[in-house]
């Protein structure tokens, strides 16, 4: 099982790497975040569930979590930008970065595993 876990995730970093070109950069997601804001919540969205099942599956494994949400408490669209609008406030970042990291990076923020 560890084999197909390991296998999963790289692939999945090579799929990430040949996709970065195709990455919501900060610069695009800051300009855009006010005019396209439904495409931008659902971005968000798909990005913060990709973040739970990937936790789910690290939590089957009996694995570190990357991150962890209080209870069974389910993060919607708006909350995923309020967290991430919430991080960037306390931590600038450059403009030419992916938002996904900085997502990733915001949720580990804000529910910390103890």
């Amino acid at each position: 099982m560890k084999l197909a876990i390991k296998l999963a995730v790289s692939a999945i970093v090579m799929i990430s790497a040949a996709t970065m070109a195709n990455a919501l950069q900060l610069s695009d997601y800051l300009r855009n975040k006010n005019t396209q804001s439904d495409m931008i919540q659902a971005l968000l969205m798909t990005m913060g569930q990709s973040y739970n099942y990937a936790n789910g599956v690290l939590k089957h494994e009996n694995q570190a979590l990357l991150f962890c949400a209080p209870g069974t408490l389910r993060i919607a669209s708006e909350q995923y930008q309020i967290i991430l609008e919430d991080y960037l406030r306390r931590f600038p970042q450059q403009d030419d970065i992916a938002v996904e990291g900085v997502l990733l990076f915001a949720l580990v923020d804000a529910f910390p595993c103890k």
